[in-house]
């Protein structure tokens, strides 16, 4: 009889005891926040166009991420990635035209100048995980910028052992930058995210380049002075981002094998304004000092 009263007390208990253990870990961690497809487990990739605020240009930029640091914890809030980019931008431009050539050459020159930054970064990613349909995120940085001015020379008849086209950097300054972005990433299928975020970037300090808005032409020179280059830039950033899924891809390499030889034949054919025969086109040009 005792035998059979404590098999019945210890069967009530142990599945009582399970299901309250079940009931705790639901509360826990709900079906609200359990974790979906890993992505955070891929790298990524994005692609974007910059347009930079105040600025009559515009530009592209391309970055690479790590996979969250720390996707192995599904019900972390926030995931990490490391990664970098690059970018570059024309801020501005301005055109002159029939501006003598330098001798041996005959006849004018349409002259294009242009004040450009290429920017490098090392980026630390703040994000939500990518597995949701829309996902915030914040990035700080640290990296180098360079800021030119650029003179294009195509003379108005293209001439005998002379290129068609000529571009030469009139002055140039590397800085050390920092800065900010912030944005948002929305879903469009299961490897590819509209990207949409604000960058503020800053240099150091400002360097030297060619100012093009003060450019005139006197008695056949071109004659400017340097200026400050622009230290502060906000750049909206609009593009995409891919998550580089190796196991989707293995399957398309699978199921591609068959016709392989055929997809790899393509035609890799380049056009160059300038021959190997050919002279570089040249204008006289007067960078002053600043005043």
């Amino acid at each position: 009889m005792k035998t059979t009263l404590l098999v019945l007390v210890l069967s009530c208990v142990f599945p009582c005891s399970f299901i309250d253990a079940q009931t705790k870990q639901t509360a826990l961690f709900p079906d609200s926040v359990k974790p979906k497809k890993p992505a955070d487990k891929y790298p990524t990739i994005d692609l974007y166009m910059a347009l930079p605020f105040h600025q009559n240009g515009w530009g592209a930029g391309m970055g690479f991420f790590s996979p969250s640091v720390n996707f192995k914890s599904p019900y972390q809030p926030l995931h990490v990635r490391i990664g970098g980019e690059f970018y570059m931008m024309e801020l501005a431009h301005r055109s002159l035209g029939n501006v003598p050539l330098n001798a041996p050459q005959t006849g004018d020159a349409k002259i294009r100048l242009s004040q450009n930054t290429l920017g490098f970064n090392f980026i630390a990613r703040f994000s939500a995980a990518y597995s949701e349909r829309i996902t915030p995120y914040g990035d700080l940085f640290v990296g180098a910028r360079n800021s030119w001015t650029a003179l294009r020379i195509t003379p108005n008849q293209k001439q005998d052992g002379y290129d068609e086209s000529t571009s030469q950097t009139l002055a140039s300054s590397w800085q050390f930058s920092y800065g900010a972005s912030a944005g948002v990433l929305w879903r469009l299928n299961k490897n590819v995210k509209l990207n949409t975020g604000l960058m503020y970037t800053s240099n150091l300090k400002a360097g030297q380049i060619a100012d093009i808005a003060k450019a005139n032409v006197v008695s056949g020179t071109i004659v400017t002075e340097n200026t400050s280059a622009p230290k502060n830039l906000w750049v909206l950033k609009v593009g995409l981002t891919i998550l580089i899924d190796d196991e989707e891809t293995k399957k398309r390499k699978c199921h591609c094998d068959c016709d392989h030889h055929d997809s790899n034949v393509w035609n890799n054919t380049s056009t160059n304004t300038r021959s190997a025969n050919t002279r570089s086109n040249h204008v006289n040009v007067n960078v002053r000092s600043s005043k």
